[in-house]
């Protein structure tokens, strides 16, 4: 549980989100994007490749809900279930928390993730973490 806490708080300070909440709410559209991209074939395995303590946020996320249509646009995904009016809102969401994933997963983890992932959104894992903005670093200037 203490590790699923500092993950909210990593990512809610990734996101330059206002509350937790948000950062839940990211974590969870993007999980079910997730879900959806491999049509509910690796749904399972994308599961056990997270670490334990944060697969029941998969479960919460995925299985709680109708299946999403099968996409691997998750940016769209994400923007179409989350109702953001822009892409570019939706896509902060999933680099901030595909940046967040990849300081809480090892690299075996990451790897296993990746590899049931379509090509373009292996792509965008890669680029969450050169690119997201940390607001973070604002306490240290």
């Amino acid at each position: 549980m203490q590790q699923l806490a500092q993950f909210q708080d990593r990512l809610a300070a990734i996101g330059d989100f206002c509350s937790r909440a948000q950062g839940e709410r990211a974590l969870a559209l993007t999980l079910r994007a997730m879900s959806a991209s491999s049509g509910g074939k690796a749904s399972r395995s994308m599961r056990e490749a997270l670490p334990s303590w944060l697969q029941p946020s998969w479960d919460e996320a995925v299985g709680s809900r109708p299946r999403l249509p099968v996409s691997d646009d998750l940016v769209g995904s994400v923007a179409h279930e989350g109702g953001y009016a822009y892409r570019a809102a939706a896509e902060r969401v999933v680099t901030a928390v595909f940046a967040c994933l990849g300081e809480y997963m090892d690299e075996q983890q990451v790897s296993s993730l990746l590899s049931l992932l379509p090509r373009k959104i292996r792509d965008l894992f890669g680029y969450a973490g050169a690119s997201v903005y940390d607001a973070s670093v604002c306490e240290f200037l």
